[in-house]
């Protein structure tokens, strides 16, 4: 699937992308580090699925989507559907990143929204209970502010959206 946000274009990562990610850098050396070392090989590796943000063949933004799990007691009872499981499936947005020059634009909000259209894809062919994110420091309220929830009890740390309120996000009042 590719997504076209404006006139940005949001597809997974080609094989030879080195050249578009040596250009990008955001506020987080960590991320910056990950980007330019690391993105494509885990990619290639199967780590995860990196999803590129280009506009004017530049890199802007990107995120990656791979498969985790999330344990029961870490969500409300409300949310379980009455299931006593250990732990449930789960899709990680990780790595989410916008450049610089575009912080502020809405880049990060479309980036998100983009990675919940896609885990919802993905859970209608191979099943997820969840949407998780783990969030950098600082940045909990911003992904509240996109629908996610701290488990009970939490303030901090790993954060989910349920998969019926994503599927609703996307799809307009279907759960």
């Amino acid at each position: 699937m590719t997504s076209r946000v404006g006139t940005i274009l949001l597809d997974q990562l080609g094989t030879s992308a080195g050249e578009l990610l040596a250009g990008f850098c955001c506020q987080d050396d960590e991320m910056n580090s990950w980007v330019h070392g690391q993105a494509e090989r885990w990619h290639v590796s199967d780590m995860c699925r990196v999803y590129a943000c280009v506009s004017d063949g530049r890199l802007v933004g990107l995120f990656c989507l791979s498969m985790t799990s999330i344990e029961s007691f870490s969500v409300p009872k409300s949310v379980r559907s009455g299931m006593s499981r250990v732990s449930f499936p789960a899709i990680l947005i990780g790595r989410l990143a916008v450049d610089v020059g575009c912080q502020g634009n809405g880049v990060g909000r479309a980036l998100v929204s983009d990675a919940i259209e896609r885990s919802v894809e993905l859970a209608d062919s191979i099943g997820a209970k969840f949407v998780v994110v783990d969030p950098k420091s600082g940045l909990g309220e911003w992904y509240r502010n996109q629908g996610f929830r701290c488990p009970p009890d939490e303030t901090d740390g790993r954060m989910f959206l349920p998969m019926k309120a994503a599927r609703r996000m996307v799809r307009g009042g279907e759960g």
